[in-house]
């Protein structure tokens, strides 16, 4: 979350993104970023104007290139996520790079054969930065190798609310 924190029109909050699957999960890799290269979760900093679901539909279409469908109202602000469910985490407030900022947690349901066919990808974002996708099996998420320590609890956080959501 940390490389988009000096950019002009920043905001300091930040929206973490969870896509899901069936029994899967989409993390990435920044491999732009000095070793040791962590997996994570979809990671993006608000820009000044933009609410929750804008910062939604750019950070996953920047960091793991899917465009996710969506509806947009006449203001140009996202309204709804079309045909997956979105499921948005209370708001959290935490103290990272020496500041305080809020970050919010998403989590995106799909058919897991869409998800799937998002793995295994390799390119470089408009800045530059080149990025790895890669599927895993929830069950084995908390034993996924260079997980970002900065998202440890949201790890657990999606647990909770899997278990919680599943009859």
């Amino acid at each position: 979350m940390g490389r988009h924190s000096n950019k002009t029109g920043d905001t300091g909050a930040a929206l973490v993104v969870a896509l899901t699957g069936g029994d899967k999960v989409l993390l990435i890799r920044e491999l732009t970023k000095p070793s040791p290269v962590f997996h994570k979760f979809i990671s993006e900093t608000f820009k000044n104007g933009e609410k929750v679901l804008d910062v939604l539909v750019r950070a996953v279409r920047e960091e793991a290139n899917f465009p996710l469908p969506h509806e947009r109202d006449q203001s140009g602000h996202v309204t709804k996520i079309v045909n997956f469910t979105t499921t948005m985490s209370a708001c959290e407030t935490i103290n990272t790079y020496n500041r305080t900022h809020h970050r919010h947690f998403v989590i995106v349901k799909m058919p897991e054969s869409i998800l799937v066919a998002q793995g295994g990808k390799k390119f470089i974002t408009s800045d530059n930065e080149r990025i790895e996708t890669s599927i895993h099996e929830l069950d084995g998420l908390r034993t996924v190798p260079n997980f970002l320590p900065q998202q440890e609890e949201l790890r657990k956080k999606l647990f909770e609310f899997l278990r919680e959501s599943t009859p």
